[in-house]
């Protein structure tokens, strides 16, 4: 199933018969509106070059406005990122908000959404009716009540999660617009033209909501107490949060099996969870983390404990049971691949990174060259003059190499 027909199986699941209108645009170009029933909203074509948007509730005839709804599907929170430029400390600030909202369910903080959509620079909440809410009863007047339930619930959760987005320094904001009947949301599977990428479903639950389950209390939790954290000034602690979703994606990505890289993939988990967690809640991650491998015996409890160990005794002058480590380090022992990079959006590797990388690389073609070179009987200064370096650096490599016979010594 595409993401764009999960959404439209939940969102539209107790359709009336109703209309939905679609927006479509390219930068610099004008709107075109469509207006679709449910039943044909698959067919809508989507173009790889345009915004396209759709109503997240039902109306009657035409117009996109709050006077001509005909069905309440869902509650939609939009929480983006306000500023107009958009670098990659976005998108680490939408993962880390992403885990932020993940941790304040699990802690019964926030009801969970329905769908939960990255569009790219943010993210959309959906809480989906298990009935929509009709914007008019049988006597043609607006159902008053049901609307102000709504309005209520609303401000509840955007409390709730404005809670979450303070309480975590997320770096996305709360759209004011939230309870706007005739708002327009992406389409999943469509691409957002300001940041280059593809709106894409990351969850999903089909446990759909009454008004009496969103206005029940949550349960009240004994406070526990605060997590001690270790703050990492260099990073930020968005960063380590973004790695830890970056390596459950890079091991969903090499289908859970990640032979060779088990180990090395465990220690850069626990060395990010443990700058963000306590030790003890970084130590379950881990274990949990490595349950999901198709062999979890490739990495025993004992060898689990002994990498946290040697991450926990770690001590430097400004920090301590921690390592930093940069994304060099990430590409070159997990052997990271440019399309992996390109897939998780993470470990991008900087210009100097990339230099240095791509000289060693020369210098191994170089050296493999001159080794052939000599192997075929070509002596020194020919293979200094072929390969265009000079003679004593072709003396050195095949020296490293060991090549000191099965060459021709009278021609050297």
């Amino acid at each position: 199933m595409t993401d764009k027909e999960l959404f439209s199986a939940m969102l539209f699941h107790d359709d009336k018969n109703s209309n939905y209108i679609i927006q479509k645009f390219k930068p610099e170009t004008d709107k075109i509106y469509e207006v679709v029933k449910a039943k044909d909203f698959l067919d809508t074509k989507l173009s790889s070059d345009e915004d396209i948007y759709v109503t997240i509730n039902g109306f009657c005839g035409r117009r996109r406005k709050s006077g001509k709804c005909r069905q309440i599907n869902a509650l939609f929170f939009d929480l983006d990122f306000h500023d107009e430029e958009y670098t990659k400390a976005v998108g680490w600030g939408v993962d880390h908000t992403y885990l932020s909202l993940k941790d304040a369910i699990e802690s019964n903080r926030l009801k969970k959404p329905n769908l939960i959509i990255n569009t790219g620079r943010g993210l959309h909440l959906y809480y989906i009716f298990k009935n929509s809410i009709p914007y008019r009863l049988s006597d043609n007047s607006v159902n008053e009540k049901g609307l102000k339930i709504r309005d209520s619930i609303i401000k509840s959760i955007s409390d709730d999660i404005q809670a979450v987005l303070s309480g975590a320094n997320c770096i996305l904001g709360l759209d004011s617009k939230v309870s706007d009947i005739a708002r327009l949301a992406r389409i999943p599977g469509t691409i957002n033209s300001n940041t280059k990428t593809v709106t894409k479903i990351i969850d999903y639950d089909f446990d759909y909501y009454t008004f009496e389950e969103l206005l029940k209390p949550k349960t009240q939790k004994k406070k526990s107490a605060p997590k001690k954290k270790t703050k990492n000034i260099e990073f930020g602690q968005a960063l380590h949060i973004s790695r830890l979703a970056s390596l459950e994606k890079l091991q969903e990505l090499r289908n859970f099996d990640c032979t060779g890289y088990r180990e090395y993939m465990c220690f850069s988990y626990y060395n990010a969870a443990v700058q963000i967690y306590d030790k003890e809640t970084a130590y379950n991650k881990l274990k949990a983390f490595r349950d999901k491998f198709n062999d979890v015996r490739a990495v025993p409890d004992c060898q689990l404990k002994a990498l946290a160990n040697c991450i926990d005794r770690n001590k430097c002058s400004n920090y301590e049971s921690f390592y930093k480590l940069r994304n060099d380090w990430f590409v070159q022992k997990l052997e990271i691949t440019p399309d992996e990079i390109a897939e998780l959006g993470m470990f991008q590797l900087s210009k100097r990174e990339l230099k240095k990388q791509k000289n060693k690389q020369d210098k191994q073609e170089q050296a493999m060259q001159v080794i052939e070179l000599a192997a075929n009987g070509m002596n020194h200064q020919t293979i200094a003059d072929t390969v265009g370096i000079s003679k004593r650096k072709v003396q050195y490599i095949l020296k490293a190499a060991g090549v000191t016979r099965g060459y021709n010594r009278k021609s050297a």
